[in-house]
């Protein structure tokens, strides 16, 4: 898995972080482009920056998770309480509301998030150089298992979202690829997928082709099926709709990874 880790310049500057921060950097999977991630880490508040890593993840539909270690206590909150307050009301609880999970390091901080009511999705990661009861060990385990779970619920949800729009497999294949364009990012598998359920010989081609047509998915789906004929080998004779070559298609192509 592919993590994109911001960390705020406040965190980078603090010795007490630096066993931290290089855990995370060394144990993780880290990529340095938003198109090759699969989920985002945000570590460290109270930056324009880190917003707007929140607000393009978002616009990339790329789940993100935020751990303010430390930044968002009580003290914090109000001191100084002019600049807080505008900066809670620009960009801080909205992208900690919006965010996938958020971590806390200590069971006292878990439990002023809790009390913000930002955002319910709340986990506990302890951090060792916080605690005798974890070791940096541990401390990733718990990273990975929870980059894991977030990305593995946030899947699911948009697959749900998905299947509840069709009954029909190719056309959910087709939406769920044609979701992945804000990411800029299709997997070949997504792609491999699609090109199985139409070698397959049990669906209706007629009913494809009218539920495309209702849902104005024909032309993306014409362009999807001409990215298969260099991708997977798709032919003429197993596309419900004929192949469309353009600039669609090209874009498409560009994003399978």
């Amino acid at each position: 898995m592919k993590v994109y880790l911001f960390i705020s310049n406040h965190k980078k500057l603090l010795k007490m972080y630096l066993p931290y921060i290089e855990a995370l950097n060394k144990q993780l999977d880290i990529t340095n482009s938003l198109v090759d991630a699969d989920i985002v880490l945000i570590i460290g508040a109270w930056t324009w920056q880190g917003a707007r890593i929140a607000k393009k993840a978002k616009q990339m539909d790329i789940p993100y998770i935020v751990c303010p270690l430390g930044d968002i206590s009580e003290r914090n909150c109000k001191n100084p309480y002019l600049k807080r307050s505008l900066q809670q009301s620009m960009y801080q609880k909205a992208m900690y509301a919006k965010a996938n999970l958020i971590v806390a390091t200590t069971p006292m901080e878990k439990n002023y998030l809790e009390k913000k009511g930002w955002n319910k999705r709340i986990a506990l990661i302890r951090y060792a150089g916080y605690s005798h009861l974890t070791n940096t060990e541990a401390m990733m385990q718990n990273w990975q298992e929870t980059d894991e779970e977030t990305l593995a619920v946030f899947e699911q949800q948009k697959a749900e979202a998905i299947a509840a729009q069709t009954k029909q497999a190719i056309i959910a294949q087709i939406m769920q690829i044609k979701s992945r364009m804000p990411h800029q990012n299709i997997p070949q598998k997504y792609l491999d997928d699609l090109h199985t359920l139409l070698y397959a010989d049990d669906y209706d081609e007629d009913a494809i082709k009218q539920e495309l047509a209702e849902k104005k998915l024909s032309s993306y789906a014409a362009s999807v099926f001409q990215t298969m004929t260099d991708k997977t080998g798709l032919t003429e004779g197993f596309m419900p709709i004929p192949a469309k070559k353009g600039r669609k298609s090209k874009e498409i192509l560009k994003f399978v990874k």
